[in-house]
């Protein structure tokens, strides 16, 4: 499943652990060691220096194009018992302006099979189709069309727990736990069509959306649910 839209250099940070294949010569190894800052800077390095590989995508490790990161579908919803209650499926996906991401922080501890890593976006853009219904206020939202979106200083905080595997008489890792903690200083959405041949009523209800955007995807979203919960197969 496509788990980390905003976390893709796990793929990265966890390669030399549960690769079975021979990794490409141009991935430089790091040297083993118990000292999770220091196996996590080594790998931070190495990232930054083939950055530009990643984000364009390597076959032959099962790595897409990484910018524009395109997903099939999120599906999540707000719950109820607010004021907002939303349930929302986006399709076709298309998230732009990876290719600035700074990885910030890497921490593996092989022994206790953990790695948390902490990502920075200064700005990502999203195009999408959307099918939304529910309420905000006291407006009735039943609408399908298309979406775009632009976030800025986005920090991503994930934390991977695993454990070991034996495969081949070699030791592979199986991640299992997945925690991510978002956080976006600035949000605007916009969804085109919401209720069909009224455009003030759409735009109105826009404007609504994106002054709740707290409580709608910081809060009530990314807070509450977990990437497995969020994100569809």
């Amino acid at each position: 499943m496509h788990s980390y839209l905003f976390s893709f250099v796990l793929i990265f940070a966890f390669v030399g652990l549960s690769y079975e294949k021979n990794l490409p010569s141009y991935i430089k190894r790091c040297k083993y060691t118990t000292n999770g800052k220091i196996l996590g800077e080594c790998v931070k390095n190495v990232f930054i220096d083939l950055k530009d590989k990643f984000i364009s995508g390597i076959p032959e490790m099962h790595i897409p194009v990484l910018d524009p990161f395109e997903i099939n579908e999120i599906d999540f919803n707000t719950g109820s018992g607010s004021s907002i209650g939303l349930e929302s499926r986006f399709s076709n996906v298309k998230i732009s302006y990876t290719k600035n991401v700074i990885l910030e922080n890497v921490n593996i501890d092989i022994p206790n099979v953990l790695c948390t890593i902490e990502l920075k976006f200064p700005m990502l853009r999203l195009t999408t189709n959307y099918n939304l219904t529910g309420q905000i206020m006291i407006m009735q939202l039943n609408g399908t069309g298309n979406a775009e979106g632009n976030f800025t200083d986005i920090r991503s905080d994930i934390r991977f727990k695993g454990h070991f595997v034996r495969r081949h008489n070699k030791e592979y890792v199986e991640w299992t736990d997945r925690k991510l903690n978002l956080t976006i200083a600035k949000a605007s959405m916009h969804f085109d069509d919401l209720f069909h041949n009224n455009k003030e009523l759409t735009e109105a209800t826009n404007k609504m959306i994106n002054e709740n955007y707290d409580e709608i995807i910081r809060e009530r979203v990314f807070h509450t649910f977990s990437v497995e919960e969020l994100f569809i197969k």
